[in-house]
């Protein structure tokens, strides 16, 4: 009988082993049709699916429950390099989300792709190699896998954004786009080394798993303890600040506007927390690290509400369909990082996942919107949706109500946030998230 780690590898290695078959049979005589690629990326995205439920069906019946192998890679004098898993309650979540994120967006492709008559097999290899590293980015076990993986979306990022590589303006933005998250990577990476380092020199031992999260704690005390406060406040600051170029925050929004010119179903991905929220569960788990320094939580608290006040009013003017999408995206990227710099851990996860599916849903209605009606982009020309479509329209109110706060996903997040607020007696915060929430009404008037 297969147990739950052999599970978890059937998981991460399908999507490897379907971009391998799509892969040889571009590359030999024995070619796929372009519906054999759809159904064979279709089925791998399934698969997965039914294992990640089954995963957090395990994860949610034991509750606390934490899944961690290691296997040794090499040693580096006294630090001992690891490839391993490590699935806790929050993991388990960003994977079921990530995996139901990728089975729809195979379903809305072969359409999308069937009218551009381009790329079939190239889309199909890069959708799955970014599934692979999505999963082995959410399941790593100590900080290096993370950051490899990290750097590795980031790659995937590029290609996809170059995927019409023929339009100038496609490859100008996804240059753009390419040197601002892997600098990103690259701070986050130079602060992994740092800590890395000063924690091998404290801890003196080889059984440092490359900063394992089950000892992230224990690792963070150390590196307090042996180094001078500014060094350590300066490496925390190196990893917030890269996660927070990563997600797109104010003043490093333009990133996720320039991503825009990928393809409806993959840009659906880029602006959901599968990519765009990386950068927030890399701080999720380095929470404790952080906690060792509580003036950095006060510089998540302000960069959060300035990037969803700011996000939500763009956002109120805009007209473009993916430009509405993005920015909506980072608003509540924003909320996000404001409620972890109040420390309410469960929260963030929650508000990140629910506005997650909100926003997929808005995006994927629209894109359909687009397909219904010849690529039409402007939303000024996109009225009567409820005559002419009425089940995209009955999906758009939902996700747009959603992140507005009126619907379970939306409001139980808010409503713990805004008690929270209140009862600490925040108030200038609880006030500028009430008219984030008011200004996402303007999504409801399509």
């Amino acid at each position: 009988m297969i147990d739950i780690l052999e599970l978890v590898y059937i998981m991460i290695f399908t999507p490897v082993v379907c971009a391998a078959i799509i892969t040889v049979s571009k590359l030999t005589k024995f070619k796929l049709p372009s519906y054999g690629n759809f159904v064979l990326s279709l089925v791998s995205s399934l698969v997965c699916l039914f294992l990640s439920v089954i995963l957090f069906g395990y994860t949610y019946t034991y509750h606390g429950y934490v899944l961690e192998s290691n296997f040794p890679v090499c040693a580096i004098q006294n630090i001992l390099l690891y490839f391993g898993i490590y699935v806790d309650n929050p993991s388990c979540l960003f994977i079921i989300f990530s995996s139901l994120l990728f089975f729809i967006t195979n379903i809305f492709s072969y359409r999308y792709l069937l009218q551009n008559r381009q790329g079939f097999e190239r889309f199909y290899i890069y959708l799955n190699i970014t599934h692979f590293f999505t999963y082995c980015f959410f399941i790593s076990s100590n900080l290096v896998q993370s950051v490899v993986f990290l750097m590795a979306q980031t790659l995937m990022l590029y290609l996809f954004s170059n995927f019409y590589f023929q339009k100038p303006i496609s490859q100008e933005n996804s240059k753009k786009v390419f040197i601002t998250n892997i600098t990103a990577d690259f701070m986050i990476l130079c602060a992994c080394c740092a800590f890395l380092y000063f924690s091998t020199i404290t801890a003196d031992t080889i059984t440092i798993p490359t900063l394992g999260y089950n000892n992230i704690n224990s690792l963070g005390l150390y590196s307090f303890a042996g180094l001078n406060p500014l060094v350590f406040i300066f490496i925390c600051i190196l990893f917030m600040l890269g996660t927070i170029i990563k997600s797109g925050q104010f003043p490093f929004s333009r990133s996720i506007s320039m991503a825009t010119q990928a393809p409806n179903p993959v840009f659906s991905i880029i602006i959901s927390p599968v990519v765009l929220a990386s950068g927030v569960f890399l701080l999720l788990r380095l929470f404790p690290l952080l906690n060792l320094t509580p003036a950095l939580f006060e510089i998540l608290k302000i960069f959060g509400i300035t990037s969803a006040i700011l996000a939500a009013l763009s956002a109120a003017k805009e007209n473009e369909i993916k430009n509405i999408c993005a920015k909506m995206a980072i608003s509540q990227l924003g909320i996000a990082f404001c409620t972890l710099g109040f420390k309410m851990y469960n929260t963030c996860v929650f508000l990140i996942l629910c506005s997650g599916f909100a926003i997929a849903l808005i995006s994927y209605t629209l894109n359909t919107v687009n397909y219904s009606t010849g690529s039409q982009d402007n939303i000024k020309f996109l009225g009567g949706l409820r005559e002419k479509i009425p089940f995209a329209a009955a999906a758009y109110l939902v996700g747009a109500v959603s992140l507005c706060g009126f619907t379970f996903s939306g409001f139980y997040p808010r409503a713990f946030i805004f008690n929270n607020f209140y009862m600490a007696g925040n108030f200038i915060y609880l006030i500028l998230l009430l008219i984030c929430s008011f200004v996402s009404l303007s999504l409801i008037h399509i």
